[in-house]
């Protein structure tokens, strides 16, 4: 899965999720979590 080729370097999908508590968008998040 390319997750990363999406964002920016050094601008990660799990680095969002911390910052905001909670992802804006599903599709940025893990199914897990």
């Amino acid at each position: 899965t390319n997750f990363f080729v999406e964002f920016p370097k050094g601008y990660r999908t799990h680095q969002i999720r911390l910052e905001g508590g909670d992802c804006s968008t599903d599709s940025f998040c893990y199914p897990s979590a």
